[in-house]
């Protein structure tokens, strides 16, 4: 079977900028299967549009380098009582549920991520 991963707004963030973290998160995309939840992705293409740079671009990379996870009520409910039982940030709770779901790791920059299951990419 192989690698899979899902990616969070700080690793996709340092993919398009092409940083040493980056360069890393580009040898995860090309050796596995890369998954993105909607959520994530909405929160890079804030981001990159509160940078200034091409928000279209970056979701256009993203979408074409990753399966997009929709957050539907089975999977936004798993991750409400993760939250709930755990705290953390909702956005981590939605990745950890998508990562089970997919039999995924983690690929993140934020060190703050409460899984053993995450790569960092920093």
């Amino acid at each position: 079977m192989p690698n899979r991963y899902v990616l969070d707004a700080h690793a996709w963030a340092e993919y398009l900028r092409g940083s040493p973290p980056g360069k890393r998160v580009k040898e995860i995309l090309e050796s596995g299967n890369a998954y993105t939840t909607a959520t994530t992705l909405a929160l890079l293409v804030a981001h990159v549009r509160r940078q200034g740079a091409d928000a279209t671009l970056a979701a256009r990379v993203v979408q074409t380098m990753s399966e997009i996870i929709e957050v539907d009520s089975g999977l936004a409910l798993k991750a409400a009582d993760r939250y709930a039982r755990t705290g953390g940030s909702l956005e981590q709770a939605i990745i950890l549920e998508a990562a089970k779901w997919r039999g995924a790791e983690i690929v993140s920059g934020d060190k703050n991520f409460s899984s053993g299951r995450v790569i960092l990419i920093k």
